[in-house]
């Protein structure tokens, strides 16, 4: 292949734009364009795998604009062409990586695209075929972080596949493949973030998993790892607030278990670690909406384990706090909608409370403020 070719280079240059601008009004067009041209190049050197490699990326490319607009059947089009070119390839040229990786790659996200269409069956079968074209390429080079991270997408995709069709023992063998993964280079790289929050984003979410399924004991042992990478993570960069939050997030988590297992003096003291970051982060950022009803969560959260322990002083002082934080909150307009929905689940959250101990007045107050709250939420819509 000449790659000095005028429009061959006019081709790949749409390309490179189009991906780097992440415009995608513009970018169907222009992969439209490159399309016409590679064709045609097609069908006069239909054997020309460069050629018919870059065919199947942009049938790729294409698939991902109309995924992103939602318009998923397009997107299945697009996706089994580039899956039916590059099945040819492979078998032509099976000892080509790079081929296979391609295939591996439009597999996972044929898969994805049957999720969105809810057709659980073909979206197994394309995982599956993804994991079988891209494992023994992983396996070879271990120290490659790209081929190492789309095996770990794979494996979390399935996992979250079995929960939909509630095949929990499945699932969680998938998490934890793609966990024992993200181990091994973390081991690699320790201090690296992404690969840090990925592990406690797969301990955590299994952990709420499994608590959602009353299997407190794994869910117990899910979050006490989370806990412990999320406490690394915030060592090694305290001055990122996001880390400081996903420990806050690990510390509750585990402090619920605890809670549901009746081993409350484990519960409160995770539940204040908890607090005492959340407490650090409102007072150096008053102005933040998010981190202030985070604070009134952690009060929330600490105050309903000291009633379990009797120390009513103390939980009456954490949930008036929590109050108060909630009451200022509920009367700032200019917020978005995710956060006032946060904020109806909140009032939910301690109206039921109140419900519990018979506080009935108070009761009311607060499911009527959550009412509120969502009332407003829908006219701003």
């Amino acid at each position: 292949m000449q790659t000095s070719n005028p429009k061959w280079t006019l081709a790949s240059s749409i390309n490179r734009c189009s991906v780097r601008e992440l415009i995608f009004e513009r970018a169907r067009p222009c992969y439209e364009q490159a399309k016409a041209f590679l064709n045609q190049r097609a069908e006069k050197d239909p054997t020309n795998l460069m050629v018919q490699r870059s065919l199947a990326t942009i049938h790729l490319r294409i698939g991902m604009v109309d995924k992103r607009h939602r318009e998923f059947k397009s997107a299945r089009e697009s996706f089994e062409k580039a899956v039916a070119i590059l099945e040819i390839l492979a078998a032509l040229n099976p000892q080509n990586r790079e081929v296979c990786l391609d295939l591996s790659f439009s597999r996972h996200k044929l898969g994805n695209i049957y999720m969105e269409l809810k057709n659980l069956k073909a979206a197994r079968q394309h995982y599956d075929l993804a994991v079988e074209a891209g494992r023994p390429i992983a396996d070879q080079d271990p120290d490659n972080q790209e081929l190492q991270w789309h095996l770990v997408g794979c494996y979390d995709s399935l996992g979250y596949l079995f929960r939909r069709k509630k095949d929990p023992e499945s699932a969680r063998e998938c998490h934890e493949r793609a966990i024992t993964i993200t181990n091994r280079l973390a081991e690699i790289n320790p201090g690296d973030r992404s690969v840090l929050f990925h592990l406690i984003f797969c301990y955590r979410s299994l952990g709420n998993f499994c608590n959602r399924r009353n299997d407190l004991s794994h869910a117990r042992k899910y979050f006490e790892q989370a806990c412990e990478i999320a406490t690394r993570l915030a060592d090694l960069h305290p001055d990122k607030i996001k880390n400081q939050e996903e420990l806050i997030l690990a510390c509750e988590g585990l402090s619920e278990i605890c809670r549901r297992q009746l081993d409350f003096e484990i519960a409160l003291r995770f539940s204040e670690q908890g607090l005492k970051i959340s407490q650090r982060l409102a007072k150096n950022d008053s102005s933040n909406h998010s981190l202030q009803m985070n604070l009134a969560g952690s009060y929330l959260g600490t105050s309903w384990i000291l009633y379990h322990l009797n120390d009513d002083e103390t939980a009456l002082r954490y949930e008036g706090e929590a109050l108060a934080i909630i009451e200022r909150l509920a009367a700032i307009t200019t917020t978005t909608s995710v956060f006032r929905k946060g904020l109806a689940y909140y009032c939910a959250a301690v109206a039921l409370d109140f419900e519990r101990r018979y506080k009935w007045n108070e009761a009311k107050r607060y499911y009527t403020l959550a009412e509120q709250i969502k009332s407003n939420d829908e006219k701003e819509k």
